[in-house]
């Protein structure tokens, strides 16, 4: 088994949402760990996905558990508020597509163990700059085998 790396199950997450055909087209989720953009670019929805924690835990002498929260942030300027039902209804989407999803990054296992959108989206963004940004949050779990030769004793 390969080494955990938060980077890589980012980058896979965006390639499984951007394969799945929920986002409209021409649109695609770009792992990206701290995403910008100026205003003018925000007439076209995008989509991007970050790492936020890791969290390592032993969970037997021979494997390690990763937990993992990926953000997957959807941010477009719209200006109408009769454009938020269907952004949120693709949040729920996406939501319900990784919900205990299982895929493989570099030899690992990784598996979806919980979502939530949070924020659903932001009203005081939408208020003060006609802005939807809406996050999913994906909590990943993934297993490692530990490398027990260089203990003593073994």
């Amino acid at each position: 088994m390969s080494a955990f790396d938060v980077f890589q199950v980012s980058d896979k997450v965006a390639e499984l949402l951007t394969a799945s055909e929920l986002l409209p087209f021409g649109v695609s989720a770009v792992a990206d760990p701290a995403p910008e953009y100026e205003l003018e670019e925000l007439d076209a929805l995008h989509v991007a996905v970050c790492p936020t924690h890791v969290y390592l835990a032993d969970s037997s002498r021979g494997e390690r558990r990763h937990q993992a929260m990926i953000q997957i942030g959807f941010i477009q300027r719209i200006g109408e508020k009769s454009l938020i039902p269907p952004l949120v209804q693709l949040e729920q989407q996406t939501a319900d597509f990784f919900r205990h999803r299982e895929f493989a990054v570099d030899g690992l296992s990784c598996h979806v163990t919980d979502t939530e959108m949070d924020p659903l989206y932001d009203p005081d963004r939408f208020r003060e700059n006609g802005e939807f940004l809406g996050v999913v949050i994906l909590e990943i779990e993934a297993l490692e085998a530990v490398d027990k030769s260089y203990c003593i004793g073994n």
